[in-house]
């Protein structure tokens, strides 16, 4: 059982991430660690070796000294934001298909559903959670309180028209930071291998509290012109928070093409400017009317038509993320 403190300031420091932290930086020298410390020589090793574990005053002293290093930055999941400031995008379609695909693959998986209209949540069956997303991120809920297990390997955190009162309480109080949500997920002891978070179509700090707990982005696009125009707004809205954080710029994980009809007219106007300009993923989602039905009916593509080009389409995205992360 691993030990974790709570900090004068409500920060969570969890001994298995601390562990985590040092395992993945091997360089850090931890006979210099523990004198900065003020560690006993040889404590590190020995922890790491599970031979000894670290009290509450060895977590609060070794913290303070690996913040200097980067600790608050990582997180062990692969942090994933689905973004377009156009509605009508498939955000929600493409959380919900590619989390499950991955899922269903064999990866653990965390949705966040970002929007107060709920519709991940919804689709996955939560209509009137009892706690959501708003709990954690301005009241005192941690991520164990908010977390449902929707099937094995895939997790959500909920929401519904009560995150509005996050972005009400957040344009009003300064004080609560745009890493609100990184600082949560950073202190979580399940470790998943992919966090999708399920963005809504507008700019609202909502938005801005996502993008700076992800890593990078994916963008669906819909061949036309307003859709591109959306495009070049997410790409705004990116170099906006890179300027903000500049250690630890945003990427585009993969523009993605949905509702693909590589016959007609206007996929053929706009879908090779977009390739020729932009990163874009190999996968296209085709146009397929199983994937509208299945949302309207509130399931994922897989379970409701199982043969369908659609549910295709995101096992081969699913599988080309995973190739990505491995790259």
């Amino acid at each position: 059982m691993y030990n974790c403190i709570e900090l004068k300031d409500n920060t969570m420091v969890n001994e298995k991430r601390i562990i985590s932290f040092l395992k993945k930086n091997d360089f850090l020298k931890h006979s210099k660690l523990e004198q900065m410390a003020g560690l006993s020589q040889g404590l590190i090793s020995a922890v790491l070796a599970g031979r000894k574990s670290f009290s509450d005053a060895h977590l609060e002293k070794l913290y303070a000294v690996l913040k200097n290093f980067g600790i608050d930055n990582i997180l062990n999941s692969t942090v994933i934001s689905v973004m377009n400031n156009k509605g009508g995008v498939a955000k929600t379609t493409t959380t919900l298909n590619l989390g499950t695909a991955l899922a269903r693959s064999g990866k653990k998986v965390l949705l966040i559903d970002l929007d107060p209209q709920g519709n991940l949540s919804q689709c996955l069956g939560i209509d009137e959670p009892v706690r959501e997303l708003k709990s954690l991120l301005i009241e005192d809920a941690e991520l164990g309180d908010v977390k449902l297990k929707i099937e094995d390997n895939l997790t959500l955190i909920p929401s519904s028209i009560k995150l509005d009162e996050v972005t009400i309480r957040m344009n009003q109080d300064r004080t609560i930071p745009n890493s609100v949500l990184r600082q949560k997920l950073a202190q979580e002891e399940e470790e998943f291998d992919y966090i999708f978070i399920d963005l809504p179509p507008n700019l609202s700090v909502l938005n801005y509290v996502a993008l700076e707990a992800s890593e990078s982005v994916i963008i669906p696009v819909e061949p036309g012109k307003l859709a591109y125009n959306g495009l070049d707004g997410a790409k705004l809205v990116i170099d906006q928070i890179n300027r903000m954080n500049s250690s630890n710029p945003l990427q585009i994980l993969g523009v993605l093409i949905i509702k693909a009809a590589p016959n007609e007219k206007i996929y053929k106007g706009y879908v090779p400017a977009i390739r020729a300009e932009e990163v874009v993923f190999k996968t296209e989602i085709p146009v397929d009317a199983h994937l509208k039905q299945s949302i309207e009916l509130t399931q994922n593509v897989f379970d409701y038509a199982p043969k369908s080009k659609a549910a295709k389409a995101y096992k081969d995205l699913a599988k080309e993320v995973m190739s990505l992360k491995k790259n």
